[in-house]
């Protein structure tokens, strides 16, 4: 499956662990829908085998900086990849108004990437 399908099904997934109360988890999901977002933008450059070394930095360079993606979209994929650890790996409790922001900021990203690789297209 297409990477954007899939962050598109991820971003359903996060919403109904939102609305269920599962806050660690539907940040989770959120930052691997826009992680999956941005692999697609990532693949659209033909840079897909040097973003194994470095995702940010390949996306930065690659889709930011030269494709002129807002950078204010590059900020919140790396917010939610801090909220993601925060959540995951130091097992912060995530409350639904934080795990409902978290959804709305990868809903940004994926639909800002979106919009990106139409202009390419």
């Amino acid at each position: 499956m297409n990477a954007l399908p899939r962050a598109h099904q991820e971003l359903k997934a996060a919403s109904l662990l939102a609305d269920a109360g599962l806050g660690a988890a539907a940040v989770s999901r959120a930052w691997k829908a826009a992680a999956l977002a941005v692999e697609a933008a990532i693949t659209e450059t033909g840079d897909a085998k040097r973003a194994a070394g470095g995702v940010a930095g390949t996306f930065l360079q690659q889709v930011v900086k030269k494709g002129g993606l807002d950078p204010s979209v590059a900020r919140l994929w790396r917010s939610l990849w801090e909220r993601e650890r925060l959540a995951d790996t130091a097992g912060i409790d995530v409350s639904p108004e934080r795990s409902r922001a978290a959804v709305a900021d990868a809903e940004r990203v994926v639909a800002a990437t979106a919009e990106w690789l139409d202009r390419k297209a």
